[in-house]
């Protein structure tokens, strides 16, 4: 499981009441200490801000989203809007810089029964933090996929800077024969927003050498691209798994974890979201529960070295 974290900071969080779930965690790369995250099934469609001090910087109902069960979200290009126009005002992509012309992906992709046919992701530009106790409107274009083989239960997503999407399944994979299978990793091409009224299929493009299932708390509740595009990291209940990336697609290079992070003793109520705090090289957590605290870690390589983006 990894050497314990080190450099571990608690932050109490003073969010508003609604945010039950703290299912994901998105660090901003335009607005200094902002994090956008979300709750989970039974819940409305809103997205919600705090900073990294833990107080709440605004809430958004999502306009043309329905809150099934998210469980992931991500930041990435905005890229064409559905239907091919450009994306509005400031929301129209910059080439070379994560920092402007971003939007954020929210996961419509928990499926703890593997029973959805289609699962959807909704995009809608980053919006700008609020007062405390704001809350405003944002509007969501809408993305309905299914997977190539069979419906999976994901609470991990991604976007590459050439804004393809990448999913990784949570749950224990049983094969036909032999040992249980590894995390399968799923992409969905930037290409497929300009078809809104077709099912898009996310195709099997990789796995990574983690099995869940195979040790006590080992599923992936969440994954965070750093932003500098070189490193993807992957969190269980009880560990972290950080891999290089390729910068300009998002996907998983290495074959091994470059560093794993045993994180139970952080003693998460439920550890859910991941995110990269800025390009200082440590990880923000989140965990389930109104008034959970959030946790700022450095998982280092096992030469010593923290994952430190450039």
């Amino acid at each position: 499981m990894g050497a314990a974290a080190t450099a571990v900071s608690t932050i109490q969080v003073r969010a508003r009441s609604e945010l039950r779930e703290n299912s994901a965690a998105v660090m901003s790369a335009s607005q200094a200490g902002i994090l956008f995250t979300i709750n989970d099934s039974g819940n409305d469609a809103v997205l919600f801000a705090l900073d990294t001090a833990g107080n709440d910087r605004g809430a958004w109902h999502v306009r043309g989203a329905r809150n099934m069960d998210w469980e992931a979200a991500g930041l990435g290009p905005c890229g064409p809007r559905a239907g091919g126009a450009d994306a509005p005002g400031d929301a129209r992509p910059q080439p070379g810089s994560r920092a402007a012309g971003q939007c954020l992906y929210i996961g419509d992709v928990g499926d703890n029964a593997g029973s959805r046919p289609t699962r959807v992701i909704y995009r809608l530009p980053e919006p700008r933090a609020l007062a405390p106790g704001t809350m405003g409107t944002v509007t969501a274009e809408r993305l309905e996929f299914r997977y190539a083989d069979r419906p999976h239960d994901v609470e991990g997503l991604w976007v590459g800077g050439d804004g393809t999407i990448w999913l990784i399944t949570k749950r224990r994979l049983r094969a036909p024969e032999g040992p249980d299978r590894r995390a399968l990793i799923f992409a969905l091409d930037a290409g497929v927003w300009n078809h809104p009224d077709s099912v898009a299929t996310a195709r099997l493009a990789d796995s990574i050498p983690v099995v869940p299932g195979s040790a006590p708390g080992r599923m992936i509740t969440d994954a965070a691209l750093s932003h500098d595009g070189k490193r993807i990291a992957f969190r269980t209940y009880t560990e972290v798994f950080v891999f290089d990336a390729d910068s300009a697609t998002g996907r998983v290079v290495s074959p091994l974890a470059s560093a794993v992070c045993n994180i139970t003793g952080l003693r998460e109520r439920q550890g859910e979201g991941i995110t990269w705090l800025g390009t200082s090289g440590r990880l923000l957590l989140t965990s389930e529960g109104n008034g959970s605290p959030m946790h700022i870690i450095t998982c280092e390589s096992p030469g010593g070295a923290p994952q430190r983006p450039n």
